[in-house]
């Protein structure tokens, strides 16, 4: 097995943050904007691997009052991120992913972790995806060279002080 390609998601905020960061901007109203980008870490050796995202995952209260916002990778609609990973049509790779990700407040220090969850399919059908209930996984591109992933998470606000928040989330990709 060769690895080939390490891909760093990071969730960038309104405000401008470090390349690669994590970036949530939580106001009173408890709100938090985070979007995703992803790149290629190591050069990528004889066949290639990519990916691409192509929508941040959105984390809105339904109400003010909201503590715990939920993203449902399956279910969330216009709300889950999207990513879609490409390469040579039938190839294996293993996709890995932690369960959580810490966010470090930059002005006191607080932080709180948002529970990361995903969805994959072989079709650009969200709502016949399944539920990635594993940290490491393997799959095979389908015949067009392509998997489909969406992301989600959980996050609870009820503790958060106003702030910009920032880490960041990396996800493996590896050919077999």
């Amino acid at each position: 097995m060769r690895k080939l390609a390490t891909y760093m998601v990071a969730f960038m905020g309104l405000l401008a943050c470090v390349n690669m960061g994590v970036s949530a901007q939580v106001t009173d109203s408890n709100v938090a904007s985070i979007q995703v980008r992803g790149s290629i870490v190591n050069p990528i050796v004889l066949e290639e691997l990519t990916s691409e995202l192509i929508q941040n995952p959105i984390f809105i209260p339904d109400s003010p009052e909201q503590q715990i916002i939920v993203v449902d990778p399956v279910t969330g609609g216009g709300s889950a991120g999207f990513m879609v990973v490409r390469g040579t049509p039938g190839s294996t790779f293993t996709f890995q992913v932690p369960n959580a990700m810490r966010l470090i407040n930059s002005s006191d220090g607080s932080s709180f972790e948002i529970e990361i969850s995903l969805s994959y399919n072989d079709l650009q059908d969200q709502s016949s995806s399944q539920l990635l209930r594993e940290q490491m996984a393997e799959f095979s591109l389908n015949e067009s060279g392509e998997m489909y992933f969406w992301i989600g998470g959980t996050m609870d606000v009820s503790s958060l002080t106003s702030g910009e928040y920032s880490g960041e989330l990396i996800f493996e990709l590896e050919y077999l």
